[in-house]
């Protein structure tokens, strides 16, 4: 549907006087009838205008915005500007009702692939198959399962159909599922996937095409899931290894994991270059601390490292984003809560760090409506421009989620460079 028909939709679904309309819009009535018939689309302030006069639900924000944006930048960027938003409310949600649809082939194989997967001493599990195939074995829910994932390296080629392409439904809705996965997880995982179409021509066997490989063992899969072969022969399983190393050559990085904050801070020292999108759900003390609160609250031997971090992320052009709730929580508590650290602040240093929060409003800081895109208490987003995605825990330096995907990049970096465009940011937040 086009915007202008969603608009009619929605003003006869909710009894809604069109004249009232036109008073809050301010513009002419013929303007508003040439939307309403889908000969123009409303500018960006009428656009957002309207988003805030109305009483959207995510789902009708959404439906709107897909419209506009289609009409205004094309179906392809807008596909990508949904994709993005879909993964913000991936990260701001937990999104735990993601269906993991288990089992559906229903032949009993649990019981091979718990014992591939509980192994004792394994150090190293290797996957190759689609996505949607290790939705229907029911290995998401093995994954939670396992008591040692966290001494377990897990190596993952998505053997991709087709070429990976976020603009397509079911490529962006795998890549939402694999990513809630990580983030309700402690993984250490690498994921690689081709980026060319029929990447399961690579690998050897038609009968069994999909495997999992540990230490000990070989788990091969056919096409469909519905058969599934252990072989515990050591010489077998070492041949599907180096055919896995062999592979994991020609492929490209999609997600890899960073053990340190370190890494995440080089990596942004690296692309000093770059522009800089942080989303926080608290006020960052990267772009509020100087020297003298750095020496104030952080113990001796952490001081060095923390104004070395400090500095690489306020010499960047950065943008970064916060929430009312989390700002709110911050003047109440006086609580710092940092990726790794959490402190207690002073009220008169409290009060100085709002005061810098209100000077930077519209400059470098923004305040993100959560109405429409939740923000994680539980998850710092960095966007490298055109580089790279970080998620980073909060309270830990592990597990630091990296996405280097080029499309997946680029679109995040127009979202943020944009994100003005969507009505999604606090117009005139009281901090």
């Amino acid at each position: 549907m086009k915007f202008g028909e969603i608009l009619d939709d929605y003003l006869q679904r909710n009894n809604m006087i069109k004249n009232e309309v036109l008073r809050e819009l301010d513009i002419d009535r013929s303007t508003f009838y040439q939307i309403l018939n889908s000969k123009r689309l409303p500018t960006e302030m009428v656009f957002k205008k309207l988003l805030s006069f109305f009483n959207l639900t995510a789902i009708e924000y959404e439906l709107f915005l897909a419209a506009y944006e289609t009409e205004r930048v094309g179906d392809r960027l807008s596909r990508q500007r949904s994709f993005v938003r879909e993964c913000l409310r991936v990260i701001g949600s937990g999104d735990n009702d993601r269906a993991y649809v288990s089992n559906e082939s229903g032949i009993g194989n649990e019981k091979l692939f718990e014992h591939v997967f509980n192994a004792k001493g394994t150090q190293r599990i290797d996957f190759y198959m689609p996505i949607p195939l290790m939705r229907k074995l029911g290995i998401y829910e093995l994954f939670e399962k396992n008591e040692n994932s966290d001494d377990i390296v897990f190596r993952h080629i998505i053997a991709f159909s087709r070429k990976f392409n976020i603009e397509e439904f079911s490529s962006a809705n795998d890549f939402c599922d694999y990513l809630n996965l990580l983030l309700n997880n402690n993984m250490r995982l690498e994921v690689y996937y081709s980026d060319e179409d029929n990447s399961h021509e690579y690998v050897n066997g038609l009968i069994f095409p999909y495997y999992v490989i540990t230490d000990s063992c070989c788990l091969m899969i056919s096409q469909d899931g519905s058969d599934v072969f252990l072989s515990e022969d050591l010489e077998l399983t070492k041949k599907y290894r180096d055919n896995f190393d062999k592979l994991i050559e020609k492929m490209s990085i999609l997600i890899v994991m960073l053990s340190e904050k370190e890494s995440l801070v080089k990596t942004i020292e690296e692309n000093e270059k770059c522009r800089l999108f942080n989303i926080n759900y608290f006020p960052g003390v990267s772009y509020m601390a100087n020297d003298e609160l750095i020496s104030k609250y952080f113990p001796e031997e952490e001081v060095p490292f923390i104004k070395w971090h400090s500095s690489i992320f306020q010499k960047h052009l950065v943008k970064e984003f916060n929430t009312m709730a989390g700002i709110e929580y911050f003047k109440k508590t006086g609580l710092i809560r940092e990726p790794s650290f959490m402190l207690q602040g002073k009220k008169e240093d409290v009060d100085t760090v709002i005061s810098n929060l209100q000077r930077r409003i519209h400059n470098n800081l923004e305040i993100i409506n959560t109405d429409f895109i939740p923000v994680s208490d539980n998850w710092s987003v960095s966007v490298i421009s055109d580089k790279s995605i970080m998620l980073v825990p909060y309270l830990t330096n592990e597990n630091i989620i990296c996405i280097q995907e080029p499309t997946i990049v680029e679109s995040f970096t127009d979202f943020f460079e944009n994100i003005g465009d969507f009505g999604l940011l606090v117009e005139n937040p009281d901090i």
